[in-house]
C-alpha cells in the first residue's frame, strides 16, 4: 500500500507499507511494515494532494505543479526525482493511471485543481524527459471560469473500446458539474482526440459541495458501467449519485444546430421502435416524455437531464404498447415542442 502525506515540512511525505500474517478471521494480529518513506529525503515541501502508480513507480503531484517520482528498481528504492511545472496548480484526487490509446503503456490523466488552470492533462513516462506533460484542453466550457476539478475515475462506460475519463468539480458553473472525456483516437496530447460532455449537474443547487469521490464501476447486470459520485466535504453532505448509461440516447456534439428543434420521429408509422431526433444550441436541461392520445403520460425517456449543445437521437421501443396514436413532448430552452406518431402492429 502506498500513501502521500499532506504535511509540507515533516512527517513522512510519502510511504510504502506492506502487511503480513493476516489472520483468516480478523483479530488485528496482522503485522504492518513501513518499507520506505520520504523522511529526511529532502523532498520539495509543497503539499501533496494526489498520486498515481505506474509499474514500479509512484508519481506524486504537488500543489505547486511539480511531480516527484519514486521508483523501486534493482532491488532498492531510487533517489526521488522532482520535475517542475508538470501540472500547474496541482491536482485533487483526479490522477489515474490508464492505457488511454491501447498501446500497452499507461499514462496518467489529471485535471488541474486551480481555478486559474482547470485544464485536462496527460502525463506520460518518457525516455528523454522522464515524464512528458501534455496540456490537452481547457475545461472552462464545462466548468465556467472559476470551476475546479475534484476527484476522477477511468473506464470504458459504454463498452465501445474508447476510454472514458470522468471528473467531479467544485465551484463550477453549472454547480456540481460532472464531466466525461472520451478518447476518440489519435494523438493523446491533442484536444481533438477527445470528446467532452457534462453528464450531470442536478444533484445540488448550492456551491458548498465538492465532488471528489468519483468511481466508474459495474453495479448492475447490464454490460455497461455506471458513474458513482459523492462529496468529501465535511458539511452539507449529499447522497450518493449513480449515473447509468442510456443505450437509447446517442449524441453528436460536433453537429450543433443553429436553432432548437425536434424532428418528426422516423420511421412513422413504426413497429415497434422509432427514433426521435432533437438539436440543442446550448447546454440546457431536457425532458422527453411520451403520452397517449388522451394526454396521459406513458413513458419518460429523459427526465430533467443536463445536455450539452449537439444533435441527439433517442430510441423509443413501444413493444409493450397497443397500436394507436401517441404524442411525444420535448422540453428544453424554456420551450416545449409536441408531435404525433403512429404505432401500427
Amino acid at each position: 500500500m502506498c500513501f502521500i502525506d499532506r504535511s509540507g515540512s515533516n512527517l513522512y511525505r510519502f510511504g510504502v507499507i506492506s502487511v503480513s500474517d493476516i489472520p483468516d478471521e480478523g483479530g488485528a494480529t496482522e503485522i504492518w511494515n513501513l518499507e520506505h518513506s520520504g523522511i529526511e529525503l529532502g523532498i520539495n515541501t509543497s503539499t501533496f494532494y494526489d498520486m498515481a502508480i505506474i509499474d514500479n513507480a509512484m508519481y506524486m503531484i504537488h500543489n505547486n505543479g511539480s511531480v516527484t517520482i519514486v521508483k523501486y528498481e534493482g532491488g532498492a528504492w531510487a533517489t526521488p526525482v522532482t520535475l517542475e511545472n508538470k501540472v500547474p496548480g496541482g491536482s485533487w484526487k483526479t490522477a489515474n493511471a490508464v492505457d488511454i490509446d491501447g498501446d500497452d503503456s499507461k499514462e496518467i490523466v489529471v485535471a488541474g485543481w486551480s481555478a486559474l488552470d482547470n485544464n485536462f492533462y496527460v502525463l506520460k513516462p518518457d525516455l528523454f524527459e522522464i515524464l512528458k506533460s501534455y496540456n490537452v484542453a481547457t475545461l472552462k466550457p464545462q466548468l465556467g471560469e472559476t470551476g475546479r476539478m475534484n476527484g476522477g475515475s477511468v473506464g470504458d462506460i459504454d463498452q465501445d473500446g474508447k476510454m472514458d475519463i470522468v471528473f467531479g468539480s467544485r465551484s463550477a458553473t453549472p454547480v456540481g458539474a460532472i464531466v466525461r472525456i472520451e478518447y476518440q483516437g489519435g494523438d493523446i496530447g491533442d484536444s481533438a482526440s477527445y470528446s467532452y460532455q457534462t453528464i450531470d449537474s442536478l444533484l445540488v443547487t448550492s456551491e458548498g459541495q465538492r465532488f471528489d469521490m468519483v468511481k466508474i464501476a459495474n453495479i448492475d447486470d447490464d454490460p455497461y458501467l455506471e458513474v458513482l459520485y459523492t462529496d468529501g466535504n465535511q458539511i452539507n453532505r449529499v447522497p450518493l449519485a449513480v449515473l447509468d448509461f442510456d443505450l437509447g440516447v446517442s449524441v453528436n456534439e460536433e453537429i450543433v444546430p443553429n436553432e432548437f428543434y425536434v424532428s418528426q420521429n422516423y420511421p412513422n408509422p413504426f413497429n415497434p421502435s422509432t427514433t426521435i431526433q432533437f438539436g440543442l444550441t446550448k447546454q440546457t436541461e431536457v425532458s422527453l416524455k411520451i403520452y397517449d392520445i388522451l394526454g396521459r403520460e406513458i413513458v419518460t425517456l429523459i427526465q430533467n437531464e443536463l445536455r450539452s449543445a449537439g444533435t441527439y437521437n433517442v430510441t423509443f421501443n413501444a413493444s409493450v404498447l397497443a397500436s394507436g396514436t401517441y404524442i411525444y413532448k420535448l422540453t428544453a430552452n424554456n420551450q416545449t415542442i409536441s408531435k404525433k406518431m403512429n404505432l401500427i402492429k
